[in-house]
Order: C-alpha cells, then structure tokens, then sequence
C-alpha cells in the first residue's frame, strides 16, 4: 500500500504531464500563447480529476487525495477547478477548495498580465 503523499505525488506529477501534453497540443493546433495554452491544458485535467473524484465518491471507490485536489487549481488548473466545483457539484462546501481556486485564479490573472 502507498501512503497518501506517494500517492498525492503520483497524482501531482501524472496531471501536471498530462496538461503539459495537453497544452502543448493546443500551441501547435492553435498557435495560442505557451502561458494561455497550459491554462488550458492543466484546467482540463483538473476538471476530468474532479470529476473523476465525484465518480469514485458516488460509487464508494478509491478518491484522488485531498492535497492533490488543493494543489491542481493553485498550479494553474483553477479554471478546470471552478468548473469542476460548480458542474459536478464538488467539494463546494469546503472552503480551502474555495480559497484555493481564488489562489490558481489569481496566479492565473498575473500570470497573463506580466505576459
């Protein structure tokens, strides 16, 4: 058995590539800025990861750890976290998942100001 920062680990370090590859999709698919397109990229896998984790809270199944859910949004992930919040109606009654997407959206904002 894991414990729960391995396995947040492996959470954090599997979303971040695959929104990496996401990402770097959508620059050669649309010609989109490097910093809007990880937006992008990283805001979907935090929406399917949320999704995912409502799926496996219904059905009673093995959850994605609440760290990892935390960290998504803070690391760029915030857009797919806001949506995942309100969509499928998760962890919206927690209010460090409220904090943290304002956290990733503020990043976000700079983000893109300083670009």
């Amino acid at each position: 058995m894991h414990s729960k920062r391995e396995l947040t680990t492996r959470t954090l370090i599997a979303a971040f590539a695959a929104g990496v590859l996401v990402a770097a999709a959508f620059v050669v698919a649309t010609d989109v800025s490097v910093i809007v397109a990880y937006v992008l990229g990283l805001g979907l896998i935090t929406f399917l990861t949320y999704g995912y984790d409502k799926l496996q809270a219904v059905r009673g199944g093995r959850r994605i750890t609440e760290p990892a859910l935390l960290v998504l949004p803070v690391i760029g992930g915030a857009l797919g976290g806001w949506a995942g919040m309100l969509i499928w109606r998760h962890k919206t009654k927690h209010a460090s998942f409220w904090i943290a997407q304002i956290v990733g959206t503020l990043a976000i904002a700079a983000a893109l100001w300083l670009t």
